[in-house]
């Protein structure tokens, strides 16, 4: 009979990256992906409405997100211009909420009143939008997806 001989025994480990992203409190607001997708003409938005403050809920009337052309013209005159004929770079980016996520609008009447009662130079509602401004505040990207609860949230 043949003695056999003793060996330590070994232990491999294989590791598997994340599938799941999981958001904890206190990160600093949430990464998501959204789409650049907002007609082309100028854009304005809002430095002092962010979506942390001014929150993105389609269930609470007075969120921007539901607000009607005349609550909007309370805002006249508040906007800040970012420029002449924007022009959406149908990209999707990655972005977090503190990075500069702002409502604005495109005026789509710039130059001319429309036949579905817009006026330029008056932010109608349907010309709603959400702006990007980048970490850096010099970017200029808007969405016309304004209900942030449906946007993908970017896995870490």
């Amino acid at each position: 009979m043949e003695m056999m001989m003793w060996e330590r025994p070994e232990m491999n480990e294989v590791v598997f990256p994340a599938n799941a992203y999981c958001s904890s409190c206190g990160e600093g607001g949430t990464t998501y992906w959204f789409e650049c997708n907002a007609p082309s003409n100028q854009l304005y938005y809002y430095d002092y409405m962010n979506l942390e403050d001014y929150k993105s809920d389609k269930d609470d009337p007075d969120s921007p997100l539901n607000w009607t052309t005349d609550r909007w013209a309370e805002e006249k005159n508040k906007w800040d211009y970012l420029g002449n004929l924007y022009h959406a770079c149908g990209q999707e980016h990655k972005a977090s909420t503190g990075e500069g996520f702002y409502w604005g609008f495109i005026d789509l009447q710039y130059g001319y009143d429309s036949e579905d009662g817009g006026e330029k130079g008056r932010h109608d509602a349907f010309e709603t939008v959400i702006v990007w401004r980048g970490s850096d505040g010099k970017q200029g990207h808007a969405t016309k997806n304004l209900d942030v609860s449906t946007w993908e949230i970017a896995k870490s």
